[in-house]
């Protein structure tokens, strides 16, 4: 052995040396994840909070970008319907990222429907932007912290030991008002069609591909977006949908009336704030119950968490109006 390290002394420094970073960024890893919680169950919208739910209990999913955990409040649905859903939404949320996420959630849960969010598949319009983060998001199923390193911030660590469960199932409330001004222009009717990019097309597939191989239903949804969103994007996404033989739900022309993008914002039109997160959730939540067969776990034994998740999210939501 010892002559294998003096013929060689290049090779196993090298050697070394990645065994030490990866030690390294497997231990960031951990603590990245651990300091995207937060101690106020308001405020814990962490993604990862669906792998300590039971297994095979979540029976809606909704995934996608930030638009998600701020418009989606899944303990609405199980007040009014008794469905449980989670919404596992992730600033900046990549459609590569989403394909890697949705085989990690299928090892532990299986969604009798999935809410696909599309606002991320414009965000990326060049081959190299998107090979980018392709490439990151298969390096980030080994590192997390490739994409939860801002977690690593100061400030972050006041998050140190929150639980792991999300009281609110991946919501995340918003309390602010931010007006958007003129809304004129917004979802003004346009015949053209947004071109989005052939790998985000493939990687959208993979995403249907691997909901249908597990039974899934899939609806593409695109959340109420005053800032990022317009009719050219509708029309790209609705004939995306077609090709792809799947429901698109687009809440800002099913909405267009019902959201008040001076009232219902929490940052002048990027995302909704709670007033308008209600909005949304009460849509889709009728929009599930008219579509799709669901069932009621009000009932079951196996679901009592979920009653005393939402006395909890209940009682501290009234305590804020106090």
């Amino acid at each position: 052995m010892k002559n294998r390290f003096s013929a060689h002394p290049h090779l196993w420094r090298t050697m070394l040396f990645l065994a030490v970073m990866a030690a390294v960024l497997g231990a960031l890893s951990d603590l990245s994840m651990a300091l995207d919680r937060c101690k106020n169950p308001l405020y814990n919208y962490s993604a990862s909070g669906i792998f300590y739910e039971p297994d095979n209990s979540i029976d809606v999913l909704a995934i996608g970008t930030s638009d998600i955990y701020s418009g989606i409040m899944p303990l609405e649905w199980w007040n009014s319907y008794g469905y449980a859903g989670y919404a596992w939404g992730e600033p900046a949320q990549r459609v590569s990222e989403t394909v890697n996420y949705l085989n990690r959630i299928y090892r532990r849960q299986s969604p009798r429907v999935v809410l696909l969010e599309v606002g991320n598949l414009f965000r990326d319009t060049t081959d190299a932007q998107n090979l980018d983060c392709m490439v990151k998001a298969q390096i980030a199923r080994v590192f997390p912290v490739v994409t939860f390193h801002r977690n690593l911030a100061p400030s972050k660590f006041a998050n140190w030991g929150a639980q792991k469960h999300s009281v609110t199932k991946g919501y995340l409330l918003r309390r602010g008002t931010v007006q958007t001004g003129d809304v004129e222009e917004y979802m003004k009717p346009d015949s053209a069609a947004s071109p989005i990019n052939f790998l985000n097309r493939i990687e959208l597939r993979k995403c249907i591909e691997i909901c249908r191989s597990h039974g899934s239903q899939v609806v593409l949804l695109a959340m109420p977006d005053f800032a990022g969103w317009d009719s050219k994007k509708h029309n790209a996404v609705s004939e995306l949908a077609e090709q792809n033989d799947v429901t698109f739900l687009d809440l800002n022309e099913d909405m267009k009336t019902q959201i008040n993008w001076n009232r219902d914002s929490a940052d002048g039109g990027s995302h909704l704030n709670y007033k308008g997160a209600v909005k949304a959730t009460a849509y889709l939540g009728e929009y599930l119950s008219e579509n799709f067969t669901l069932p009621d776990r009000r009932s079951d034994s196996a679901y009592q968490q979920w009653d005393r998740d939402y006395a909890d999210f209940a009682k501290l939501l009234e305590s804020l109006k106090a």
